[in-house]
């Protein structure tokens, strides 16, 4: 079954500021994500629908990869083509180190790249 949300690396200064058991102090991003939005997501593979919050995020550049798991060496799905705020994110989670030039992230947040995968 495809994956409706893959996971997205999100570079080192577009880590996600949304959890929401944090409290506001522990939340330290200097792009933070914004714009929450209610949004129904569908499952590809058999239709199933869901109401969502999502949130755009910042990203440093364009053509992020997104992966199949939290993991850089896993499969990747698809990518998100623009940079800047355009995409959106559901939630985050830590997973495995992800490189891009002298950044480095550990955080990844779920999306759905640009093909969507």
């Amino acid at each position: 079954m495809r994956r409706v949300l893959a996971v997205a690396a999100a570079l080192a200064t577009a880590a996600l500021a949304m959890l929401a058991a944090a409290p506001p102090s522990a939340v330290t991003d200097n792009v933070p994500c914004h714009s929450p939005t209610q949004r129904t997501l569908v499952n590809p593979a058999d239709g199933r629908q869901w109401p969502s919050t999502i949130r755009y995020c910042n990203l440093t550049r364009g053509h992020v990869p997104v992966y199949e798991k939290r993991d850089a060496g896993s499969r990747v799905v698809g990518e998100l083509v623009q940079g800047g705020a355009a995409n959106w994110f559901v939630f985050e989670n830590k997973g495995g180190t992800f490189k891009d030039g002298a950044a480095e992230n550990n955080w990844w947040a779920s999306t759905q790249a640009d093909n969507g995968a």
